[in-house]
């Protein structure tokens, strides 16, 4: 069955990984950073969960380059199916994030 495929469990995995590490770096990043240098909060959001989602595709590709040693001194950039995980996961945190933060004005 298709639910059972290991890389579609690879693939759910990565996509819950990316809301959750998501949400929290662009929370972390909007408080820090963003939220000082932006008046607006959501372009601030936005702008985190882009920020985010490159952070997500830096550590991957950074913990793929490390990982193999056969690849010569290469970057190895992780497959496209995970970059589109990431995409889904922060897009959904981003989401999530202005949904809460809708909530909370009201």
């Amino acid at each position: 069955m298709f639910f059972f495929n290991q890389d579609f469990t690879h693939l759910a995995a990565a996509t819950v990984a990316a809301l959750v590490l998501g949400y929290l770096l662009s929370w972390g990043l909007d408080r820090l950073v963003l939220g000082r240098m932006i008046e607006d909060d959501v372009t601030a959001m936005a702008i985190g969960s882009v920020l985010a989602f490159l952070i997500l595709m830096l550590a991957a590709t950074l913990f793929l380059t490390a990982s193999l040693s056969s690849s010569g001194g290469s970057l190895v950039i992780p497959p496209v199916g995970y970059a589109i995980a990431f995409v889904l996961g922060t897009a959904a945190a981003a989401a999530l994030r202005m949904k809460l933060e809708a909530s909370d004005d009201d």
